[in-house]
């Protein structure tokens, strides 16, 4: 999967976004699907420090193999997240941002609810953890991870990195994410 998205503030305190994601899949080696799907959001200000925001996922295509078609996992998600700073901010100081999200899903017919705590250091570095409590009787998940500012470490081209592992989850595996933001 591949992505791409803009995001614009048209007034003051609020933000809104799109991504446009493109997925090639194959089911053994006689079938193949390439689709494309969009996900949008608003980010609200709420009061300083605190951003409600909400977003809608996997909205478009359908996924055809062979005789069978299928949607992808579209999701609803509404969130909130409240932040504050340690230290100086002239300094560079040190942030904690707490966030919660309750979103449903379209396959599963069922609500999920995720929360999460990150620790920014020095503007330099994030350190991640969070829990994903099952929908449908699932499991739930742990989550962490960690992000870089390439940014602010003077990577030219390299906005962020992030990574991030979870445990517990319904895959025989440890499912790992890694992002790489650049700056055009």
């Amino acid at each position: 999967m591949i992505g791409g998205g803009v995001a614009t503030d048209p007034v003051p305190g609020l933000v809104a976004g799109m991504l446009l994601k493109g997925l090639y899949s194959s089911l053994l080696e006689e079938f193949r699907v390439r689709t494309a799907v969009w996900d949008i959001g608003l980010q609200y200000e709420v009061a300083d420090a605190m951003k409600l925001g909400i977003a809608a996922q996997n909205l478009g295509a359908q996924i055809r193999y062979s005789e069978d078609t299928f949607s992808l996992p579209a999701a609803v998600r509404a969130g909130l997240a409240y932040g504050f700073r340690i230290g100086e901010a002239s300094s560079g100081g040190d942030a904690v941002l707490v966030a919660s999200d309750i979103g449903y899903l379209s396959l599963d017919r069922a609500f999920e609810y995720r929360m999460g705590v990150e620790y920014r250091w020095r503007s330099l570095l994030d350190i991640r953890i969070g829990m994903h409590a099952g929908s449908a009787g699932e499991p739930g998940t742990l989550c962490i991870g960690f992000g870089v500012n390439g940014g602010r470490m003077g990577a030219p081209l390299l906005e962020r990195f992030d990574y991030a592992i979870q445990f517990w989850s319904r895959a025989s595996a440890y499912p790992q994410t890694l992002s790489l933001t650049a700056k055009l």
